[in-house]
């Protein structure tokens, strides 16, 4: 999402969907093969041919910047000063402590990727300032420890990635990022409060991704409903025994993971394009174990069949959903199972 390859989509699953699609259909025609971990690989042959698919056939060796900490991978060409003037995109995943001094325009620079880097820490003064286009930033993983107020500069950003990074505040520059789309910040461990209406004052916002980075001001969840984009926001809820979503017009999709919960009330009111609960890597019952009270009310949820997997749940109450016709919706396979069991 935010590079343009997804599209526009209704909501997160359709998003997702669309991602694996692509993936698949790279997968097996043998563009991409899967590796040890949870990532994908490009063959040395497929990248080599990609490389010079995006140079123009060779004719513009700058246009793409990749520097890889793969051995297998060839590095095009160096991230030197001079050849960002140019460069359209900006791929660093390796050990790279500073980034050059630019001193010149780099008008043609839409994306910048800095990944999982342990020795890169600051932004450079005005770094920014040079890049009045850039609409896609992902500096996840890296050491930085704060983003210096010229983020102000990058007014068509729509991406914005910090995630497992040192940064401890975000900074009230943020606001002047009016297009931005995507805000993605996992995993920010010493990230402190945030500053009160920054998030409401990003009015392009889709997407919010704060899992699991701290606490959830409620506040500042009740003012995203002035919000007619959002359509979906990740969080997580670690001590709070309460739980209230309401008034969020445009919402369609609400993702819980809430692992090592206490939540024992969840209202969900007012939120009438809500289609979708998804529970993300755990089951409903090991993520909300002493959930005793759900209020849905105002939704366009058409199945609440994960609510028969809550072990503790004693009050049930749901009002104004039309689309409900079957409270609870099970598989024949289920069925039948239950049956041979019996």
């Amino acid at each position: 999402m935010g590079l343009g390859l997804i599209g526009d989509f209704v909501n997160l699953q359709q998003a997702y969907g669309k991602a694996r699609h692509i993936f698949k259909n790279l997968e097996e025609s043998c563009l991409l093969y899967s590796s040890d971990s949870d990532l994908v690989r490009l063959h040395d042959v497929i990248y080599e041919m990609a490389v010079w698919i995006t140079s123009d056939c060779g004719m513009n060796m700058n246009k793409w910047i990749v520097k890889s900490n793969d051995s297998s991978s060839v590095e095009r060409p160096s991230t030197n000063a001079e050849n960002w003037r140019f460069t359209n995109r900006v791929i660093i995943n390796g050990e790279v402590e500073l980034l050059p001094i630019l001193s010149h325009q780099c008008s043609d620079l839409l994306c910048l990727i800095i990944l999982y880097n342990s020795g890169f820490k600051n932004i450079p003064e005005g770094f920014f300032s040079h890049m009045p286009n850039l609409i896609y930033l992902n500096l996840s993983g890296t050491l930085i420890q704060e983003l210096p107020k010229g983020i102000k500069c990058l007014v068509n950003l729509q991406y914005l990635n910090i995630s497992n990074t040192k940064i401890s505040s975000l900074p009230k520059e943020l606001v002047y990022l009016k297009k931005l789309q995507y805000l993605i910040y996992k995993n920010l461990k010493l990230l402190g409060k945030i500053e009160e209406n920054l998030m409401s004052r990003l009015q392009k916002l889709k997407v919010i991704d704060l899992f699991p980075s701290g606490w959830v001001d409620p506040e500042g969840l009740k003012k995203l409903k002035k919000h007619n984009n959002i359509k979906g926001i990740g969080m997580r809820v670690v001590s709070k025994e309460t739980l209230i979503i309401e008034s969020c017009p445009q919402l369609k999709e609400l993702v819980l993971n809430g692992s090592g919960s206490h939540l024992n009330m969840l209202k969900i009111s007012n939120v009438e394009k809500l289609q979708n609960i998804i529970w993300t890597d755990l089951s409903p019952p090991e993520c909300f174990h002493v959930l005793k009270e759900i209020y849905i009310s105002g939704c366009n949820l058409d199945n609440l069949a994960w609510v028969l997997h809550l072990p503790c749940l004693s009050s049930l109450d749901i009002k104004d959903c039309a689309e409900i016709e079957t409270l609870f919706y099970i598989e024949e396979k289920e069925i039948q199972q239950e049956v041979s069991e019996v």
